[in-house]
């Protein structure tokens, strides 16, 4: 439901706005999905790791009081920085709303682990319906891109504080003690670091692309990835559910390096054809939005697969999570360092290069590292 209520308020502002204004709204949500996985990727896969152990439940109330003082102090960044300029800028409130989904998946995987499924649903589904609706109030009343990306702020932080008080609610009565803040940190930077890289290299990507003549391309960027975004939403929120078994599964730990290493030597097989076929297609005819989209759709299968190789990396012992961390990094500096190249030559479609170049130097590092440690 949300991802399908960001698809299809997408569509509408595309119509609502025309190119160059959408692209302004694109360029900000989709750059504020760095911080949703700053905030929720480790902190989550964190949570699900340590819910087995005896002192899960302090575990559990540690982390939800980071995420509830970060979401205090992103909404309070923004509003002094609005009074002090006087004006709502875009990216800055498209940060709330990024703070706040990342806060809202931290809530909602202590409310899974007590098996109460509905705040999930219901949280989800009211962003969803809250992009529909903010969509429609574009394209019927004329709202401006900063009134829309308000409204989704507002609706997400409110999401986020009321299931944030849920599962504060529910884990009152805590016991046993928990760890220490920086193996907490340190555990959270391994397990995360994968997704906040690989979201990072996409804010860098629209952030770059903002800055050049081609800034328009941010809109069919966004729309397409948004149709790839099903697929990849329904995967990892599927890798968060199973997450939990994997971590505790004895006999994994084991052997997971080696797992994982060919999880990620098949990534960077499947990457490299698409890869040369998105490059490809820079040599032909296509309009700019037909050579967007197809280069979007494409980057898909290997995102999916890193994804997935990742998921079985950060759950394995900790030499596992350091290399995964380490090819991690090493994928973001490439998709940077092509992108801040590519980008003001060949547009959108030089950016998903990077990013796909920067998916194929994580799987072969990755592979590397983490055959030396199994």
């Amino acid at each position: 439901m949300f991802r399908l209520g960001q698809w299809l308020s997408a569509v509408l502002l595309l119509g609502a706005w025309g190119q160059t204004r959408f692209a302004v709204f694109a360029a900000a949500i989709a750059g504020s999905q760095w911080l949703t996985a700053v905030a929720s990727a480790g902190a989550e896969k964190t949570l699900i790791a340590l819910a087995p152990l005896p002192n899960g439940s302090a575990v559990r109330r540690r982390l939800l009081a980071w995420m509830s003082l970060g979401l205090v102090v992103v909404v309070g960044l923004t509003a002094a920085l609005t009074l002090f300029e006087g004006r709502i800028r875009p990216w800055p409130v498209a940060m709330v709303y990024g703070a706040s989904v990342g806060a809202l998946l931290v809530a909602v995987a202590a409310l899974r682990l007590a098996r109460r499924m509905w705040p999930d649903l219901l949280a989800m589904s009211a962003i969803g319906l809250a992009h529909v609706l903010a969509a429609g109030l574009a394209l019927v009343g004329q709202w401006p891109v900063v009134a829309v990306l308000s409204a989704l702020a507002g609706v997400a932080a409110l999401a986020a504080t009321l299931t944030l008080l849920a599962a504060w609610r529910l884990n009152g009565g805590a016991t046993g003690t928990s760890p220490r803040s920086v193996h907490l940190v340190r555990e959270m930077s391994l397990t995360g670091a994968s997704e906040v890289c690989n979201m990072l290299a996409v804010a860098v990507v629209y952030a770059i692309l903002a800055s050049t003549r081609h800034a328009q391309q941010a809109a069919d960027l966004y729309v397409a990835s948004m149709v790839g975004q099903v697929a990849i939403g329904a995967v990892a929120y599927l890798m968060r559910l199973s997450g939990g078994a994997l971590a505790v599964a004895g006999p994994v730990a084991a052997g997971v390096e080696s797992a994982a290493a060919s999880r990620f030597r098949t990534c960077a097989m499947v990457t490299a054809p698409h890869l040369a076929v998105v490059a490809g297609l820079l040599a032909t005819p296509l309009p700019d939005r037909v050579l967007v989209s197809l280069a979007t759709l494409l980057a898909v299968p290997p995102t999916l697969l890193v994804l997935r190789a990742s998921a079985w990396a950060e759950f394995s012992a900790a030499a596992g999570r350091r290399a995964s961390a380490t090819a991690a990094v090493a994928g973001l500096l490439t998709a940077v360092g092509l992108a801040s190249f590519l980008i003001g030559i060949t547009g959108a479609t030089g950016g998903i290069i990077s990013l796909l170049a920067g998916i194929g130097v994580q799987s072969l590092v990755a592979g590397h590292l983490l055959r030396k440690a199994g």
